[in-house]
């Protein structure tokens, strides 16, 4: 039986946003916690492994710099975790690749390359990215095994943590000494132009996967790359394992093949799917529409990207607009919550809710409504915050004490609302994530102003490589 120690950090930094994380802003998940997320027991059953855990954390929501007394924590805990482990035959780490620390830098070069230096050159080691990840050379050198999401929205966040177990153990029975490459592509997109249901990654992915068919070569990913992190890794980029320093210029030859059909779609990414330029036109597309429920995201205020999450703009229009069953889902503002629990249910409350975060698109709304639900959660360490849902009239408004993007059904559920009972039913996301696209009739995306522009050129940045598309097009690339 193999002893593989699992552990992470998962977290998203948009650089721009005016907020910094903190601590509360991660749920912590330890021993076989990690299991209960990652539903591991048939994988680990099937490869023969003994799992040992360590510590798991990941953002609740995306945020700004991602705070240093968790990343510390974390990188302690596994640390220690090594050393007390006993035998280990390999390491499996769960990493997001775009977690900037607040007076560090990298996270995941941070925790990868000390991992690597306590443990030598000859324990294997896996690691597997989200989709939106910028990678480092430092990583790349210390991961034998670099696997990345495949699908955006990310259904196989958990079955491309099963397939790097595979993988990993595969290369330890074989005895084999896989080695990694990365090369970043200088493009800068954005989630909501790069879903793995369009063009041009539906036809890019299927590139990579053919790639890691090839005799010698373990695995073949590409990187989108976090748009909204101003930093030198900041790009799209192609990652691929060998089975050995042997198949290294093989793996190279097609990294460097596939980052050039990237850079050859460069103009191809567009936004995704259906849009509405502006939250006038999405009301009134969504109020005339035939569906029962219409699913719009906030594009510009998303949570799940690393905005504030209280830009009040579309609740004030909905409102102004004397929409009739209409949900906001949900708002950040952790006074008012905080404030609605203190008042009880059933009670009336006037609150002058958002703006608070995001003072520069925005303004705060005074509001009266009534409270009718309000959640607790059991553990306010594991992925879950705190909410007080309103009855405002005509809308329904969900108070969140933390950022929060709802893309899980339970949310709703806690929350006390069914969405489908809603005509109009806004979240402050981007595209819409798997649960609610697989029960809404239709949704979209509205270019609202926001920290999470679809327009790059709305920021001003200074530490990312240039030249970069679309910050320049008048230039040319090759791997």
């Amino acid at each position: 039986m193999l002893r593989i120690l699992i552990g992470g950090i998962v977290w998203e930094s948009l650089t721009f946003s005016p907020i910094r994380g903190k601590y509360e802003d991660y749920a912590f998940y330890r021993g076989e916690q990690i299991n209960d997320v990652f539903t591991l027991d048939d994988v680990l059953a099937d490869l023969d492994i003994e799992p040992v855990y360590t510590t798991y954390a990941r953002c609740k929501a995306a945020g700004g710099w991602s705070n240093r007394e968790a990343f510390d924590t974390v990188k302690r805990e596994i640390l220690e975790g090594i050393d007390n482990a006993g035998h280990l035959d390999g390491i499996c780490l769960i990493l997001h690749g775009a977690n900037q620390v607040e007076g560090l830098g990298c996270g995941e070069e941070n925790l990868v390359v000390p991992i690597r230096q306590k443990v030598g050159n000859d324990m294997l080691i896996a690691a597997r990215f989200d989709q939106h990840a910028n990678i480092t050379q430092l990583q790349q050198e210390a991961l034998n095994i670099i696997t990345i999401y495949r699908t955006a929205p990310h259904r196989d966040w958990k079955t491309r943590l099963h397939d790097t177990l595979r993988l990993l153990a595969k290369a330890i029975r074989e005895k084999q000494k896989p080695v990694s490459t990365f090369i970043r592509v200088p493009i800068l997109v954005m989630g909501e132009r790069s879903t793995s249901e369009t063009e041009p990654m539906r036809s890019l992915i299927p590139l990579a996967v053919e790639a890691s068919e090839e005799p010698g070569i373990i695995n073949a990913d590409i990187a989108v790359g976090f748009c909204w992190t101003d930093v030198p890794i900041a790009g799209m980029g192609v990652a691929i394992s060998a089975e050995s320093e042997e198949y290294l210029p093989k793996a190279i030859k097609i990294r460097d093949r596939l980052a050039r059909a990237i850079w050859d779609r460069r103009f191809d990414f567009q936004i995704c799917g259906e849009y509405a330029p502006d939250i006038e036109t999405a009301i009134k597309t969504a109020a005339e529409a035939a569906e029962s429920s219409i699913f719009i995201g906030d594009a510009g205020d998303n949570v799940t990207a690393g905005a504030p999450g209280d830009n009040t703009l579309f609740l004030k229009a909905l409102l102004d607009a004397d929409i009739p069953n209409a949900l906001v889902s949900g708002l950040t503002d952790a006074e008012n919550t905080q404030a609605c629990f203190k008042a009880g249910l059933g009670e009336q409350v006037t609150i002058t809710v958002g703006g608070k975060l995001d003072s520069k698109y925005c303004s705060p709304l005074k509001i009266t409504g009534t409270i009718v639900n309000l959640y607790e959660p059991a553990d306010l360490t594991l992925n879950d915050v705190r909410t007080a849902t309103l009855d405002l009239g005509k809308v329904t408004l969900i108070l969140t004490e933390q950022p929060w993007g709802f893309t899980r059904l339970h949310q709703f559920t806690d929350a006390g609302v069914n969405p489908l009972d809603y005509k109009i039913i806004v979240m402050k996301v981007g595209y819409n994530h798997p649960e609610v696209v697989d029960i809404a009739p239709r949704g979209f995306m509205v270019l609202t102003p926001g920290y999470t522009p679809l327009d790059l050129t709305e920021f001003e940045f200074n530490n990312v490589l240039k030249p970069i598309f679309p910050l320049d097009t008048a230039f040319d690339w090759e791997p």
